[in-house]
């Protein structure tokens, strides 16, 4: 369930964006992109320890639209997005939420973390990067927490 975490990630890097690079030719996303990806992934929450784990991410490219399910850590949520090439930005109105209590320093039921920005690049050596942030909330204090997190693979 863990390694599910980041591709809540990959999904939100190109949700809603325009890319760049690659084969991108306006016409779509970079066949490469499409596959799955294993590396280490970092969440961070403002004032908590990083947790770094083993993840690996799945992505299904059709022309200008990617898919991931599976999106969130506990297996729920999927994601639809539009973009071009082999990098992308994204800032969403409407965050993607998921639980985060699989999170060591924030188990509680009704945490979650809100993911509302991020980007994505496929290097020229094929190394997929993903970053992404947002606020988590329900860490047993009652306050926001900055969010923030990395996956860097490759196939």
């Amino acid at each position: 369930m863990r390694k599910r975490m980041v591709v809540v990630a990959a999904g939100l890097a190109l949700c809603t964006c325009g890319g760049s690079g690659g084969r991108g030719n306006g016409s779509g996303f970079d066949q490469a992109l499409t596959g799955e990806w294993n590396g280490t992934a970092t969440l961070a929450l403002q004032g908590l320890d990083p947790h770094v784990f083993a993840s690996t991410v799945q992505i299904e490219v059709s022309g200008s639209t990617a898919n991931i399910t599976h999106a969130c850590p506990d297996g729920s949520g999927s994601i639809s997005f539009e973009g071009s090439g082999s990098s992308a930005q994204w800032t969403r109105a409407r965050a993607i939420t998921c639980s985060l209590v699989m999170f060591p320093d924030c188990p509680f039921e009704r945490a979650y973390v809100d993911y509302n920005y991020g980007s994505l690049s496929l290097s020229p050596d094929k190394t997929l990067s993903v970053e992404f942030g947002g606020f988590a909330l329900g860490c047993g204090d009652g306050r926001s927490r900055a969010a923030t997190g990395r996956f860097v693979g490759s196939k």
